[in-house]
């Protein structure tokens, strides 16, 4: 008998936090709404998800995890019933208070409107923001969405779907915030679409279909090619290629970045090694993302990478572009040091656009900087590119940092760059990425 109580239980509740589990909350909130087609009543749902908890659990473990769940559903109970005193009576059921699942939870406010709302999700993150919990230093902040009845939708699953895309958009706002859903966002197209990405992304990666293209670079000393740059395309399923303006920002949002980034220096790695066995010396700079930065086993799966396809780690440039470096300046030093130490180079990408003080440079220890598109695709039309471009030129020789102009488009700029002691060129006036490698 207890065992047939417990799974009807179970079947309702949460175990963890005691709350309405996903199934019962909506559920209910099914029922409001059916019972209130007929009358001009309002309310508004809100959802509340934990800023951070993966890294609440990956730090501190998940008992302590769970531990916070339950703090959070305690505090949401009390906070609730008391905002419910102001509105509660013969005619107004009590709000709607449910978890549903993992670090989510949602409320439903019956006969409030945005105002209120508001209102009453701004209280709740205030006074949740201000809450101490004893298993881990520091506050715990939420997201919030907001949806409003009828005005977002009349259904469950409608209004669910519109309060997480506020929940996204708090989030991309920088976390710690309400949001109420604004069609103009475009944010449910944004998740559509990254959504559809994210499928195509792993399909590729599971039919290996990502390739590197190789982008020559010009030595201006020599006029000669002995350097390429691999960019990932994918290959799509009726042949196209897809450039990566198309998938590397959900790559980046999602978590996927570091899987396409290990693909392309295992393939150019191989092509490297290739060319090698061949007789032919030639130098592969492969991107990086600033993700790459925090996954602790890229510089073994480098290592063993290198060993395995016979790949020179003297002819490897790895790049990552300079806004991603000084985010976190002494994880980039760190990771460029271990990187140095196998015996690869670093390339500093985009510079010119972060503000980097060159200091910074010898910090880092870095081999090369690329300066930044902007400064040279109008060198041979504005003045003020010239003297930027002529400094960084200037100080990067000065403190042994080799310089490679991107954007390179005609034969003036060329000029411009051999003039102001550039070392390298890259751009379509000197080769277009393909597929292959032309060694002459």
């Amino acid at each position: 008998m207890q065992s047939e109580e417990r799974i009807k239980y179970l079947a309702s509740y949460d175990e963890l936090s005691g709350l309405c589990n996903r199934t019962c909350f909506m559920e209910q909130l099914n029922e409001w709404l059916s019972h209130n087609k007929s009358y001009n009543q309002t309310g508004v749902l809100l959802l509340i998800d934990i800023d951070g908890f993966r890294l609440i659990n990956d730090t501190y473990g998940h008992s302590t995890g769970d531990n916070v769940l339950r703090h959070v559903a305690e505090f949401l109970i009390t906070a609730l019933f008391e905002i419910d005193k102001h509105y509660v009576n013969k005619n107004v059921r009590e709000s709607i208070l449910g978890r549903m699942g993992g670090d989510e939870f949602a409320i439903f406010l019956p006969a409030r409107d945005e105002k209120k709302g508001m209102e009453t999700a701004e209280e709740i993150r205030k006074r949740l923001e201000k809450s101490r919990f004893v298993e881990i230093p520091g506050h715990v902040t939420t997201s919030i969405g907001i949806a409003l009845y009828p005005r977002d939708g009349n259904m469950t699953k409608e209004l669910i779907t519109k309060a997480d895309a506020a929940i996204y958009h708090a989030k991309e706002l920088g976390r710690n915030r309400i949001h109420l859903y604004c069609i103009e966002d475009l944010v449910l197209d944004k998740i559509h679409s990254r959504m559809e990405w994210k499928g195509r992304i792993q399909k590729a990666i599971e039919e290996d279909r990502f390739k590197p293209w190789f982008q020559p670079i010009l030595d201006l000393k020599d006029n000669q090619i002995h350097h390429c740059e691999a960019l990932a395309r994918i290959r799509d399923t009726n042949g196209e290629i897809i450039l990566p303006w198309a998938f590397i920002d959900t790559a980046e949002t999602l978590g996927l970045i570091t899987a396409i980034d290990r693909i392309i220096i295992r393939k150019t790695l191989m092509v490297q090694s290739n060319l090698r066995k061949q007789g032919k010396i030639f130098s592969f700079s492969v991107n990086l993302s600033g993700k790459d930065l925090e996954d602790k086993e890229l510089l073994e799966f480098l290592r063993s990478t290198i060993a395995e396809t016979g790949a020179d780690p003297k002819h490897l440039i790895f790049e990552i572009t300079e806004t991603a470096a000084i985010r976190d300046l002494d994880k980039a030093i760190k990771f460029i040091r271990e990187l140095r130490l196998i015996g690869c180079s670093f390339a500093l990408d985009d510079f010119g656009v972060g503000f980097t003080s060159f200091k910074y440079l010898k910090e880092m220890d870095v081999d090369y900087i690329k300066i930044d598109g902007s400064f040279i695709r109008n060198l041979h039309k504005t003045q003020s590119d010239h003297i930027f471009v002529k400094a960084m030129a200037d100080v990067a020789r000065g403190i042994g940092i080799k310089t490679i102009a991107e954007f390179v488009e005609n034969s003036e700029i060329i000029k411009f760059l051999k003039e102001y002691g550039v070392d390298y060129a890259q751009g379509y006036f000197i080769g277009k990425p393909v597929p292959y490698i032309e060694h002459k």
